[in-house]
């Protein structure tokens, strides 16, 4: 099912209700957790925080391992990357492929760096979301050492990938002590001027 949205003054109200209905018709929890996922993916959220408030697994997997925090990430949701780790979303869970949310924003970063691929011109203005979504990760305690099923860190990731200043990015964040969710939204940086190196 879709959810449509509800204003956010409303949220926590009809939170309340809806779990206290559910509660009573004994819900399917697994409807909810897979709706996190889809909506992650699509980065609301105001519905993110909806069904967080219905009960929904903030770390709930798919087949693939992955959590709503890696589908936000991989997607540069800044905003509902907020939101999950707002909500104590764990920042260095692993995938099945040893992925964490940081090892997914950095290799759509990496796509997204190549111009040649860029048919309608929407490449930079990906690149500064997940420039920001790795900046709140990496701010938020994620790890630049954690190894995948490839033996790669995300520091390796973007190295390989000739995004140095990316790896810059991510130590001047991981040097911040500690995570304040309401501070972040204010520091994050604008990243609309990072571009990638040239390519040879």
């Amino acid at each position: 099912m879709k959810l449509k949205f509800i204003p956010h003054t409303l949220l926590l109200a009809v939170g309340l209700i809806a779990t206290s209905t559910l509660l009573g018709m004994h819900h399917n929890q697994t409807e909810f957790d897979q709706e996190l996922i889809d909506v992650a993916k699509e980065g609301h959220p105001g519905k993110i925080a909806f069904l967080l408030n219905l009960g929904a697994n903030k770390d709930t997997t798919d087949k693939y391992g992955s959590t709503p925090l890696h589908y936000a990430a991989a997607n540069g949701h800044t905003r509902a990357v907020i939101t999950l780790l707002d909500r104590g979303a764990s920042v260095n869970t692993t995938s099945n492929d040893g992925s964490t949310p940081l090892h997914s924003a950095i290799t759509s970063c990496t796509y997204y760096s190549s111009n040649t691929r860029d048919w309608l011109g929407i490449f930079p203005k990906k690149r500064a979301s997940l420039a920001n979504t790795i900046y709140t990760l990496a701010s938020a305690g994620a790890s630049l050492d954690v190894l995948n099923n490839q033996l790669q860190t995300p520091r390796d990731l973007a190295q390989q990938a000739g995004l140095t200043g990316l790896v810059s990015l991510m130590e001047g964040a991981r040097a911040t002590a500690g995570y304040r969710p309401h501070v972040t939204r204010r520091t994050t940086p604008d990243i609309s001027t990072y571009r990638p190196p040239r390519q040879q």
